[in-house]
């Protein structure tokens, strides 16, 4: 193993989380306790340093043709101010990546991606790029990323200096507070209302500005902040996938159930004509939730109808 990367906040919990290792990252996996800080989220509002998802800016005059090219979902449709969840796919249906493109502008556009596959999606976007007139960016390093998610994070954003009352879900909007530019979306990862900060132009100095103004504003609200632990209960509980546990490229979009995302109808894209092949014939698998009267159903479990094996624990 390498030497793990820090985060810009990371001097800011160093000292007060316990700390874990995550694709190649040095992470908060909790601060007070993983049900302490999920229940926070589902009753109050609590923040997580995620800056170590990986993000990409993606400008030019072909930009928008090349996002419809190589994600499953109909970019056309979305309007400057807006996000959009969609897939990559292999040529075999296969999903590379789930993820979020923000779109900025006419012609400038964020893709934020699973830590995970960070340098294996930015190979993969920049082998597509053939003769489509686009610039891609890797900017993961040099910005951050922080989400403030709960019942009252609008209230907490508010209290912070941040307006955020104007934006739907799924919207965002370019913003400047306290002289540090951000990107602000109402997006989240966790089944709460809550919204995502991308800080595009970082440093340990401004985030850290950012995120003791968010312990201090977060005092009315019983805020805390939170790691990993409970982002991954609080999504779990919500029925989002995570990849490499719910999705993989030997799974395709319909057995993930998220087909919503897939718009075959919209033109040429990677993957498309075996989707529609798939999509036309019987499922032998689907991912499915299920509650557990006792106990904890744990990763790669057997799951049995009576004596027989129907499936598998996936996250």
């Amino acid at each position: 193993m390498g030497k793990l990367k820090k985060t810009h906040f990371f001097d800011c919990y160093k000292d007060s989380s316990t700390l874990i290792e995550f694709a190649g990252w040095l992470l908060p996996v909790y601060f007070k306790s993983i049900s302490a800080e999920h229940m926070c989220v589902r009753e109050n509002v609590g923040f997580f340093d995620v800056s170590h998802m990986g993000r990409f800016i993606i400008e030019g005059p072909d930009s928008e043709k090349f996002l419809n090219y190589i994600t499953t979902n109909n970019v056309r449709k979305v309007k400057p101010g807006f996000c959009q969840y969609s897939l990559m796919c292999n040529e075999k249906g296969g999903i590379i990546d789930d993820l979020i493109i923000y779109r900025l502008d006419s012609s400038m556009f964020i893709m934020v991606v699973n830590a995970v596959n960070t340098l294996k999606d930015l190979r993969w976007i920049t082998s597509h790029i053939g003769d489509y007139d686009v610039d891609i960016t890797n900017v993961t390093d040099k910005s951050s990323m922080l989400a403030v998610q709960g019942p009252y994070s609008e209230k907490l954003m508010s209290e912070v200096g941040i307006e955020v009352s104007d934006l739907k879900r799924f919207a965002c909007k370019s913003i400047d507070w306290k002289d540090i530019s951000l990107v602000v979306s109402r997006t989240g990862y966790t089944g709460e209302d809550g919204f995502e900060l991308i800080l595009l132009e970082s440093s340990p100095e401004l985030a850290a500005q950012l995120w003791h103004t968010l312990i201090d504003k977060g005092k009315l609200f019983n805020a805390m902040p939170c790691g990993l632990g409970a982002r991954d209960s609080l999504r779990t509980e919500a029925g989002m996938v995570l990849y490499g546990n719910d999705i993989d490229e030997n799974i395709n979009p319909y057995e993930a159930k998220l087909g919503f995302v897939v718009k075959t109808k919209k033109g040429p894209f990677i993957g498309r004509e075996t989707l529609i092949k798939i999509k036309s014939s019987p499922l032998k698998r689907v991912r499915s939730g299920f509650i557990m009267e006792r106990g904890i159903a744990r990763h790669g479990a057997k799951v049995y109808s009576d004596s027989e094996n129907i499936g598998f624990v996936s996250t």
